[in-house]
């Protein structure tokens, strides 16, 4: 029962974000970051009004090829900020070669993850790796991969301990040039992947994992991986938001409903 309930809420959460996938996404406490992708400024970059309208600490995003701890910036790294996102405003371009952002301290330590992004890939994988390091830190590490074909791509999530892969089969496959909607949520070792558009529609992939993730507290890695120096990203990305899957009060009311729903109409069936 408790399983059930606790896969309502996981579901129930990414509805919702999916929902919303078009709107510009508003901070709660349970973010740890909320990028926008649309201002800079001289001391950090990427922060935006409403990043941490919600009171929490504000996170700090800069721009550093190096991978070194602190607040080191290198300008020739700096992702292009381009106009005309469909979402509004800008966008951030990754060119395959040098652009990422380091964020210190940027994965703070927990055993559930909430991460939306909006993405668009225009360059596959090395052949002889297959790895494109959108997300990375130590517990979790997002990639870009082929299909094999050299025509479509997938995401792919590694997670600790165990080098786990999710999903192990039946990715969702992407075309180049497309922008898609991303929502990622691991919730009491329940994962659910959530990739789409609103032309095209979404699909889902789901997992259970038996063990807890790694609650380890790194820097987080965006188009640039953790160890690899050749697995750069090369594509689009807005509207980045990652944090916690700690539901908002008031959705429990709806997950209670959901629950309750779901067994009257098992109890109904099998009467």
């Amino acid at each position: 029962m408790k399983k059930s309930f606790e896969k309502l809420i996981l579901i129930g959460t990414l509805i919702i974000a999916c929902s919303s996938a078009m709107a510009v996404y508003i901070d709660n406490p349970s973010n740890v970051a909320l990028l926008h992708c649309d201002t800079t400024n001289q001391e950090f970059w990427l922060i935006t009004p409403d990043d941490n309208s919600s009171g929490r600490p504000a996170c700090e995003p800069i721009l550093n090829m190096s991978n070194a701890p602190g607040f080191l910036k290198d300008y020739n790294t700096v992702p292009a900020l381009m106009p005309g996102s469909p979402y509004g405003g800008d966008y951030l371009e990754f060119n395959g070669s040098n652009s990422s952002i380091y964020v210190n301290n940027g994965w703070v330590g927990d055993t559930s993850i909430s991460l939306d992004f909006s993405f668009r890939w225009l360059g596959l994988p090395l052949t002889n790796d297959n790895f494109a390091s959108v997300f990375a830190c130590l517990p979790w590490r997002c990639y870009f991969r082929s299909a094999g074909d050299r025509q479509y791509g997938f995401l792919q999530f590694l997670l600790e301990p165990g080098d786990v892969f999710f999903p192990s089969s039946g990715p969702i496959y992407l075309t180049s040039n497309v922008w898609y909607d991303v929502h990622f949520r691991w919730f009491e070792h329940d994962m659910i992947l959530i990739v789409g558009n609103a032309t095209d529609g979404y699909a889902t992939n789901t997992a259970t994992m038996s063990q807890d993730l790694d609650g380890s507290a790194t820097q987080l890695l965006i188009g640039y991986p953790l160890w690899v120096p050749t697995r750069m990203f090369k594509g689009d990305l807005d509207e980045i938001r990652y944090g916690y899957v700690i539901p908002e009060p008031f959705l429990f009311t709806i997950y209670s409903l959901s629950f309750i729903i779901y067994y009257l109409r098992k109890f109904n069936s099998r009467n």
